[in-house]
């Protein structure tokens, strides 16, 4: 108590000693110029003109500025890249800067209001201080680095062979017909959403908040247990992350029924298919793509629990491919992995949908994702809004990774 008692005397003295220098020169100042009398005009005019005729000597200093790249307008960067600043350096001509005499003042401020601090707390006195709840509570990526969270993001298991992916791989791009009809009456994509991933408004992440950096991307991925390939680039990175944090917001916190995710980006098979050791997008998967990658993340999710409780609904058929059943024992798993996507990516499809079966599939998936009636909408501004202190979460600068790391194995 009596070595803070002395701080605290110490920061005090040293608080009042710092106004000596500025009461001083108030002092000479007022002996200068002790009133508005004429000799006192003659002398501050007579000293403006001597100033006035000193040449005043210029350097040519370098001024750097930051030139914002206009915005795309296609592509998966245009709904989820912000380009990076460039930096643009001139050279001017400038006056030297003269340097400023610190202020003993706000020099001691801090160590005052640390020794008051403690002599309140020693005293029993409680300050109160209010703080808001971050939006994803005890995230695991904040102590780490950028380095550890790399290391965590991309897996080291080898893929499945390329002959196996060709050989179980399914054609999700095929023409699909209603059960028990005939095949002239097979739906075609005229005037019919053919998948999700072919949906214009949405695909590409439109209702999504925008991830702005691969860092932050790779964070998103880490926290919630999802990790990809060496191969994946960075649009795949980041159409990857948007989902996933959206699936954040609907969970409250760690998405759930995706832990252990684990995505391939090879294309070294024509189609897209979610395997027991991971989720492989095929040749088909258009990079940045978010409903696509949500639908395989949806086969995923089903098999985590989802399944179960969605067959017991009635049939929500939002495309074509929702009728595609591959065998008895995965029926209406292609319909719920439609409905999984467009829950994420395009929840207007299910919410006001005219089919009643819709509307309860979007029950259903909100009874497990409880802020799904505050945050499954199509509306970008409110999502940016909600992620809150999310975004004060420190991620990476845009990385370029290099050629042979970007590149997909074909």
């Amino acid at each position: 108590m009596k070595m803070k008692a002395r701080n605290l005397m110490m920061a005090l003295i040293a608080l009042c000693g710092s106004w000596m220098p500025q009461l001083t020169e108030a002092r000479v100042q007022s002996a200068v110029t002790p009133g508005p009398s004429v000799k006192s005009r003659k002398i501050a005019r007579d000293s403006r003109i001597h100033e006035s005729a000193r040449p005043v000597r210029e350097e040519m200093v370098p001024v750097t500025t930051y030139v914002q790249p206009s915005l795309p307008t296609s592509g998966i960067a245009a709904n989820s890249y912000l380009p990076a600043p460039r930096p643009v350096t001139q050279y001017v001509y400038q006056a030297p800067v003269q340097p400023e005499q610190p202020n003993l003042m706000l020099t001691m401020a801090p160590a005052l209001a640390q020794a008051m601090m403690a002599l309140m707390q020693d005293s029993g006195g409680k300050s109160k201080t209010s703080s808001s709840t971050p939006v994803f509570v005890n995230d695991p990526t904040a102590g780490m680095t950028e380095s550890q969270v790399t290391a965590s993001a991309y897996t080291s298991a080898p893929p499945d062979s390329v002959e196996d992916l060709r050989a179980s791989s399914h054609d999700d791009d095929v023409i699909v017909q209603l059960p028990g009809a005939s095949p002239s009456r097979a739906i075609s994509e005229r005037g019919h959403l053919h998948s999700m991933k072919y949906d214009a408004e949405t695909a590409m992440g439109q209702c999504l908040a925008p991830v702005k950096t691969v860092g932050e991307a790779r964070r998103i991925l880490v926290r919630n247990g999802i990790q990809v390939g060496r191969e994946t680039n960075e649009h795949q990175l980041v159409s990857l992350a948007m989902g996933i944090q959206q699936l954040e917001l609907l969970s409250g916190g760690k998405a759930k029924f995706v832990d252990g995710a684990v995505f391939r980006f090879l294309k070294n098979s024509r189609h897209s298919s979610q395997r027991s050791n991971g989720i492989y997008m095929g040749a088909n998967h258009q990079d940045g793509n978010v409903n696509h990658l949500m639908h395989e993340l949806g086969h995923f999710a089903g098999n985590k629990g989802l399944y179960e409780g969605y067959k017991r609904l009635a049939r929500c058929n939002l495309s074509n491919y929702s009728h595609k059943n591959w065998s008895a024992g995965t029926a209406r798993n292609e319909e719920f992995a439609e409905v999984f996507a467009a829950f994420v990516g395009s929840p207007g499809r299910l919410r006001d949908s005219g089919n009643k079966a819709c509307r309860d599939a979007f029950d259903y998936l909100s009874q497990h994702y409880p802020q799904a009636r505050q945050y499954a909408i199509c509306d970008r501004a409110t999502l940016v809004a909600a992620l809150g202190d999310r975004s004060g979460i420190r991620a990476a600068a845009l990385e370029r990774r290099p050629a042979d790391d970007q590149k997909a194995v074909r």
